[in-house]
């Protein structure tokens, strides 16, 4: 989701190109809640600054929905209280904990496919979470 900016001197992180459109896309048209996992008050700046940088408030994410967690399990107890319609995560941790609360979940993973044979195992039984490899294909019709 992040990458190191093109000018390391500055020490920043910006959206990556792949991420950044359809996160643009999902604000202007739904109410989103971005969690994101950090170590530190330091990256939660940068994480925070990356995305003024990247116009994502602009384009109509509020401020406060921009949450911080410091573990993986954090992540997931911020989900569940929530209580999202989707939830898109890079977990099958975080997915795995949150599948029976939630109406739709989404495995983005660069090994996913569509295949139940492919699923990873703590996934198996989640059939309401969806495997993709990219956010462009979870929201392109197949």
């Amino acid at each position: 989701v992040f990458e190191r900016s093109q000018e390391p001197q500055r020490n920043l992180l910006c959206l990556s190109g792949a991420f950044a459109p359809w996160l643009l896309k999902l604000v202007r048209a739904m109410d989103v809640y971005v969690v994101v996992q950090v170590a530190s008050d330091q990256e939660e700046d940068l994480v925070r600054s990356a995305f003024k940088e990247s116009g994502v408030f602009k384009a109509g994410l509020r401020e406060c929905k921009l949450l911080f967690c410091e573990t993986t399990l954090g992540r997931g107890s911020v989900a569940r209280q929530l209580e999202p319609q989707l939830h898109v995560d890079t977990s099958t941790e975080v997915l795995a904990s949150l599948y029976r609360f939630i109406k739709y979940g989404a495995y983005l993973s660069s090994e996913s496919s569509s295949s139940k044979s492919s699923r990873p195992p703590q996934l198996e039984a989640a059939s309401n979470v969806l495997m993709c490899s990219n956010m462009g294909k979870l929201f392109t019709p197949a």
